[in-house]
């Protein structure tokens, strides 16, 4: 009786999460310089997302770097972000946490800190724009920067979001993303969608 009760309740709990997982390469003047790869858990009213990233290229020299992001909401809202990254000009982290009333923002990047707070709520960081078309897009959170990133949809499934003055396009199809343009000082990349006939 009591192993069935077990076997009852793990069958439930496995059907009560829902996992979701992409796989996206990153390129540059159309070669393949990364691979970033995405997952949503959803379980109770907890929804997780998690972006992990690492390129490895040759520009004058190499360049490495493995970046990731792990941020929780509940009932849809926002409740922690935190961001490492890992590269060849140091290893930084950045996390938004919230706390009764406020975010504390604490950021350690490359020629960037902060802390700070912020009051508004947040229903979208970057991280959930890999697996969906944002319904609004006032308070999108730039994770690593721990700021409101300035955003607007510019026509049908295309989104433009602003960090630190860098403009990045985001791309949909049927409420999916497809690809990414992301600006760069010395060469935008992209980052497209694999397709299954691409593994």
């Amino acid at each position: 009786m009591k192993s069935w009760v077990t076997v009852f309740f793990l069958t439930f709990s496995l059907l009560c999460r829902a996992e979701e997982r992409k796989e996206f390469d990153i390129l540059v003047a159309g070669i393949k310089i990364g691979e970033l790869s995405a997952s949503k858990i959803t379980e109770d009213s907890i929804t997780s997302y998690s972006i992990t990233s690492a390129v490895n290229f040759w520009f004058l020299v190499r360049i490495k770097a493995d970046y990731s992001i792990s941020s929780r909401y509940k009932n849809g809202k926002l409740i922690s972000s935190f961001v490492e990254t890992r590269s060849s000009k140091g290893d930084f982290k950045s996390s938004v946490v919230w706390e009764e009333n406020h975010y504390l923002v604490k950021v350690d990047t490359y020629q960037y800190k902060k802390d700070t707070v912020l009051f508004s709520p947040i229903y979208f960081n970057v991280a959930r724009l890999y697996f969906e078309e944002p319904a609004r897009m006032e308070n999108l959170l730039a994770d690593n920067y721990g700021q409101i990133a300035p955003s607007k949809r510019l026509e049908a499934n295309v989104y433009q979001v602003i960090v630190m003055g860098n403009a990045n396009h985001y791309y949909y199809k049927v409420g999916e993303m497809e690809k990414a343009i992301m600006h760069n000082p010395v060469k935008n990349f992209e980052i497209r969608r694999r397709s299954s006939n691409d593994d």
